[in-house]
């Protein structure tokens, strides 16, 4: 797999107005593509990758074994390293569920299959732990921040007040941190594209069907689009980048993309084959 475009995207923080700063725990989750800013890369070190960031004594559940799934503590020059540096009596917590997840989390939607709503004290395990949380403490339903690539929509907001977790003074969104986006590319004999805008365009557009059609220089080769199935502050980042760069521009209609944390609802199948990637 190779990286091939970055784009700057704005990582909202998403937080209740009576935030839990205690000799305790600091409590929240979401976006993945922050945690390398928020926690480090610690959790990269660990087998299986770990999820949950945390020295606040809390633990992301158990395996069927009963052994604590992985986790780790805040890596030197993350920004909760330096929080807890400097606040000694204090401790921050960070799940990484993805942006969709974790505002469902914030809100409290209900969950699927008869097993409860989402909320913070709900295990940050894998990805099979469902609904999942942030291992908050037991009784904590909302969690002190959510941090999301996609801000919350005017549905949500209701969903949040009609919701269990509107105990408290309400919600801010603050932009907090712009991040990179990468396109993962499967072209083989480590290829490593740079793609434009236009070939770009071409490809999530279903107007390239085949790699050769993007470079002649690339395989004549089917394009496979690859994407997630569950509502992502990325995939709401990166479709807004196709409409803005791509709509009206390349043969390609004015209102083709549509932004949204849904794949299938920002772009249209046009590509044959598009594999879908699960995530729980």
């Amino acid at each position: 797999m190779n990286k091939h475009l970055r784009t700057i995207i704005l990582s909202a923080f998403l937080a209740g107005t009576s935030v839990n700063v205690s000799a305790t725990d600091l409590v929240g989750g979401g976006s993945d593509s922050v945690a390398l800013s928020i926690v480090g890369n610690g959790f990269l070190s660990t087998d299986p990758i770990s999820r949950l960031s945390t020295i606040a004594g809390i633990y992301a559940g158990f395996d069927p074994n009963w052994n604590v799934y992985e986790q780790s503590s805040a890596s030197p020059g993350s920004i909760f390293y330096y929080f807890e540096a400097n606040n000694p009596l204090h401790t921050a917590s960070y799940c990484q569920t993805g942006s969709g997840t974790g505002k469902k989390i914030l809100l409290g939607l209900p969950g699927l299959l008869g097993e409860g709503d989402y909320h913070a004290a709900k295990d940050c395990r894998d990805y099979s732990a469902y609904p999942p949380g942030f291992s908050a403490p037991s009784g904590m339903d909302r969690p002190d921040f959510v941090f999301s690539s996609a801000p919350l929509r005017a549905d949500d907001v209701a969903d949040f007040i009609e919701g269990p977790n509107t105990e408290g003074d309400g919600l801010f969104q603050i932009p907090a941190l712009g991040t990179l986006i990468a396109l993962p590319v499967n072209l083989g004999a480590w290829t490593r594209p740079n793609f434009n805008n236009l070939q770009i365009c071409n490809i999530f557009s279903g107007i390239a069907q085949t790699w050769d059609e993007i470079d002649s220089s690339y395989p004549a080769q089917p394009i496979h689009v690859v994407y997630r199935r569950d509502p992502s502050g990325t995939t709401f980042a990166f479709s807004q980048y196709l409409a803005a760069i791509c709509n009206g521009n390349y043969g390609i209609s004015s209102n083709f993309f549509k932004t949204s944390e849904k794949f299938t609802d920002a772009v249209p199948p046009t590509p044959p084959d598009v594999a879908i990637l699960p995530l729980q």
